[in-house]
């Protein structure tokens, strides 16, 4: 079952699950697909309910407007990164957990 899904226009529909089924909510944001893919594939086989984003400005937005119990931001994403949104939580009157994390490929 999908948590969230677009429409025509590609706003953003919420369909909240979470009070029927009691999963925790995790915004991911990542932009590099294989690490996205297999990050979310992950938290969502160990029952999490999971929204996976691959630009900042999404990822900003997403957690300006809904609720989530965590939000894991890459640092590197593209037009609005990771530390910059990061900033803004901490001065935001809403406090919300967040955890950063970085992934380098082998040649890095």
């Amino acid at each position: 079952m999908e948590l969230f899904g677009y429409d025509d226009n590609k706003a953003i529909e919420i369909v909240v699950i979470t009070k029927v089924t009691g999963l925790m909510k995790v915004l991911f944001a990542e932009c590099d697909h294989k690490v996205g893919k297999h990050v979310k594939d992950a938290l969502t086989a160990e029952g999490y309910a999971v929204k996976w984003v691959e630009d900042g400005h999404e990822a900003l937005w997403l957690a300006e407007n809904y609720h989530f119990d965590l939000i894991v931001l890459d640092i590197m994403l593209p037009e609005r990164d990771g530390i910059s949104i990061l900033r803004y939580f901490l001065v935001s009157p809403t406090i919300k957990p967040v955890m950063r994390h970085l992934a380098f490929d082998e040649s890095d």
